[in-house]
């Protein structure tokens, strides 16, 4: 009898000292704290968002400046046997740049805001509450407890509760990497979960801090004027008020990472475009390190370049290695060196001291130099093809160079007769050795005209040999070519023009 008049006794003191559960609702540091750890890593998703963006153009960019880089070289060595490699370098680059942006565009960027307004959104609904909970104190009020054994509240320095991340700001947008530790596929970690008190320990062990806010019911210690009709949430529904006089409770952690909707769907959402963020760190995102035959787009470039018509099935590492010396990583690589490894004297389209191109970082300054350079190749050409031209040009001969020409035949009829289609005639009473004169009527009247060429010589535009049997085709005016008899003077003015074209291809390798 004594034994059990003492535990009575002893039950009675202990509710002295606790007071009725539904008087002491606050939150212990076991339960805001994992909610606090939360609030923080949603806080980093934006920033993190942001680095993993910065990161995926910064690819980009680089890619398109080795494009760039290559067109430099390109235009700067027109006809170098390394032109070819830097020719299907630039087109891979343009090409990975393309895929990348495409691929950042279309969905990296989607995840990116989907993920920074999922955790931006939750988090807001997190801190609101913490920051009423938070603001309720003094004798007898407190929300928010330093231990289970103390109505103490917790102390914030700054954007330390206690010594524990929670600030109750808005995210930073400064970009740095972000690690999901608390945000992970199986779920949001450390969260308190469920309705067992004794387990979760959301209110302390002592009675004078009370904490009505989460407290939904009409008996005196509650808010509620009348008997409450379901259970009103906070935190997007993951905190659940007191409706029955006793505790809250905790969301269960299946449902905040479900997608069953409802009062927790920001949870939900937050959970899904989070654990699916894009990263930098993906293939689309990387510099390849693999051979030249096990690159895609290198392969899909190969293809490019086969005649169709052409029964030529060479596979793509034999059109690779040919390119580059051998299929191998190291090969490829020898030729991006080259290109980084040209240098750009100093001053050449505005550019300040002698430069690699690997050194040059800005695409404008690639711009102009590629500009510079294509421009020049386009001045040469010009230069060329004017030369060109007037090589081929037939020259007019002047009258005093036709006089000359028929006062050659002397007072010989004969001779004279023959050089009729030249413009000359014939004239007896003409002055000695020099009866045979040029008619300048005639010659216009029979449309002759009569080029010289590069050689000294004279050549008749009129074909004679043409038609003639081979028997007949004889030099110096008649050469039989391709079952032909043909002009020589034609072969010879092909084979100037020819010269010229190789003279002038010369001086652009060199």
């Amino acid at each position: 009898m004594t034994h059990l008049i003492f535990l009575f006794i002893s039950f009675l003191g202990l509710l002295c000292r606790n007071g009725r559960p539904a008087e002491n609702a606050g939150l212990s540091n076991t339960a805001w704290q994992p909610i606090c750890g939360i609030s923080t890593e949603l806080g980093e998703v934006p920033a993190g968002a942001k680095h993993e963006a910065q990161a995926m153009l910064a690819y980009v960019n680089k890619l398109q400046l080795a494009a760039a880089r290559a067109s430099v070289y390109i235009s700067k060595h027109k006809y170098s046997k390394q032109t070819a490699q830097a020719l299907i370098l630039r087109a891979y680059y343009i090409t990975k740049a393309s895929k990348a942006m495409n691929h950042y565009e279309t969905t990296a960027l989607q995840s990116h805001l989907a993920a920074t307004s999922a955790a931006s959104y939750l988090k807001g609904r997190l801190d609101d509450f913490m920051a009423v909970l938070e603001g309720v104190s003094g004798t007898n009020n407190r929300c928010l407890l330093k231990a289970t054994s103390q109505d103490a509240g917790p102390t914030r320095t700054g954007n330390n509760l206690d010594g524990t991340p929670c600030s109750l700001k808005p995210p930073s947008m400064d970009a740095r990497p972000y690690t999901s530790s608390k945000i992970t596929k199986d779920g949001y970690q450390q969260l308190l979960h469920g309705s067992d008190n004794s387990a979760q320990q959301i209110q302390g062990n002592v009675g004078t801090a009370k904490c009505r806010v989460l407290k939904y019911h009409h008996s005196s210690n509650g808010w509620a004027d009348t008997a409450p009709q379901g259970t009103p949430t906070a935190m997007a529904g993951y905190l659940k008020l007191d409706t029955a006089d006793s505790n809250v409770n905790f969301e269960e952690a299946a449902t905040l990472k479900g997608s069953s909707g409802g009062a927790t769907t920001a949870w939900q959402t937050a959970h899904r475009t989070i654990t699916a963020l894009e990263r930098a760190a993906g293939d689309k995102y990387r510099n390849a390190t693999n051979k030249p035959s096990e690159r895609t787009e290198l392969t899909a470039l190969t293809e490019a370049t086969k005649d169709p018509s052409s029964q030529n099935t060479a596979a793509a590492n034999t059109e690779l290695a040919k390119l580059f010396g051998d299929d191998t990583a190291e090969k490829l690589q020898e030729a991006e060196h080259a290109i980084s490894r040209e240098k750009i004297p100093a001053t050449t389209a505005g550019l300040d001291g002698e430069k690699m191109l690997g050194e040059i970082e800005d695409i404008a300054q690639l711009e102009k130099l590629q500009y510079y350079y294509d421009n020049e190749l386009h001045k040469t050409m010009q230069s060329l093809k004017k030369q060109l031209e007037e090589a081929q040009k037939p020259k007019q001969q002047s009258p005093e160079q036709k006089e000359k020409e028929c006062n050659e035949a002397g007072d010989e009829k004969t001779a004279c007769d023959n050089l009729k289609e030249k413009g000359c005639v014939f004239n007896q009473a003409g002055e000695a050795n020099k009866k045979c004169k040029f008619d300048a009527t005639k010659a216009l009247k029979s449309e002759v005209s009569l080029p010289q060429s590069q050689t000294g010589g004279s050549e008749s535009t009129t074909e004679k040999c043409k038609g003639k049997p081979q028997g007949e085709c004889k030099s110096p005016d008649c050469k039989w070519e391709n079952n032909a008899c043909k002009d020589s003077s034609i072969l010879v003015n092909k084979q100037f023009a020819l010269t010229v074209v190789s003279a002038a291809f010369m001086a652009l390798l060199f």
